[in-house]
């Protein structure tokens, strides 16, 4: 079935076509059907089909159950859709996602999606003490799960822009994992503008400033300098806030080879 979707897609959309689908099935076809919804998910007309055949009353309990994984991946697809993403999270469905994000980077992926959508979002993922599992996710990823680290910085970043529960988090912690991660070998230039992104904003605070520097910060700011498509832009903010009032850390700056970077 699941290789005519892009055939049977039209057919499918009908609301009751759509109903039959979400109606409950046997545990031992239950994979199926949530991948089936997946591909459905994946463009606009479908995303709004399923929300009017009623996707989130069948979602919502397998979210917490053996095939949450793929629910979520389902979710991932859904949350492009700001309806969907408000009533997912009136639903309970935040602190649920945030279970499996251990598990699954399309968790992650959903709630990026939903927190960009939705305030509330943001703010039950501080009251879910979501950043010290993303502070934990990061530290503890390995190169093949390269997904879970990127979505793990780009939560981190969306929720370091709200003010208004930052003091409820740990961020302390997060200059010395940030820099350590950008300094790790293999990492993609994609996850280090993330990691490059968040660090910039915590430099933004005097403490988290200096937190960073003492974590090597001036020689993860060289890494990003020194790759051929790195974030130059997190970079040079990093590197502004660094050296900015303090003339050793210019020094050393120098001294590690900075102004070549620059001026290349």
């Amino acid at each position: 079935k699941l290789t005519l979707v892009p055939l049977c897609r039209s057919v499918l959309w009908q609301d009751e076509r759509l109903k039959q689908l979400l109606a409950p099935k046997r545990p031992e076809t239950r994979r199926q059907q949530l991948l089936l919804l997946q591909h459905l998910a994946e463009e606009a007309k479908g995303r709004r089909a399923l929300m009017k055949a009623g996707v989130l009353h069948f979602l919502r309990p397998l979210l917490d159950s053996s095939e949450a994984n793929e629910a979520a991946a389902v979710a991932w697809n859904m949350s492009f859709e700001e309806v969907f993403a408000e009533e997912l999270c009136r639903a309970g469905g935040v602190p649920l996602l945030l279970a499996n994000a251990g598990r699954s980077y399309q968790a992650l992926g959903a709630l990026l999606q939903m927190s960009l959508r939705n305030e509330e979002v943001v703010k039950q993922l501080y009251q879910q003490d979501a950043v010290q599992l993303l502070l934990d996710l990061l530290q503890t990823y390995e190169g093949e799960e390269h997904r879970m680290a990127l979505y793990s910085a780009k939560l981190l970043t969306r929720m370091a822009l709200d003010m208004e529960n930052f003091e409820q988090a740990p961020w302390h912690l997060a200059p010395e994992i940030l820099a350590q991660q950008m300094q790790r070998r293999g990492v993609s230039c994609e996850l280090l503008a993330e990691l490059g992104g968040c660090g910039w904003l915590l430099c933004a605070m005097e403490a988290h400033c200096n937190s960073f520097a003492e974590a090597g910060g001036l020689w993860a700011v060289c890494i990003m300098l020194v790759e051929d498509e790195g974030p130059t832009e997190p970079a040079l903010g990093i590197l502004t806030a660094l050296c900015r009032n303090c003339s050793e850390r210019q020094e050393s700056f120098l001294q590690m080879g900075g102004l070549e970077l620059l001026m290349t």
